[in-house]
């Protein structure tokens, strides 16, 4: 079984760490869940931008 890699800014693709970034500016910390949705920019964009602030 293979495992999803957590990203953090250094380790992430360019397009997400913008994201990560302002994740971890906001609470501090980079939750798993958006180390993992780092994998795919287009995922840890979407889940940011269509949840509630």
């Amino acid at each position: 079984m293979s495992r999803l890699t957590i990203q953090t800014p250094e380790t992430a693709p360019e397009a997400s760490k913008p994201y990560l970034e302002a994740s971890q500016a906001r609470n501090g910390f980079i939750p798993n869940l958006m180390g993992v949705l780092a994998n795919a920019p287009t995922a840890v964009e979407m889940y940011l931008t269509s949840s509630p602030a």
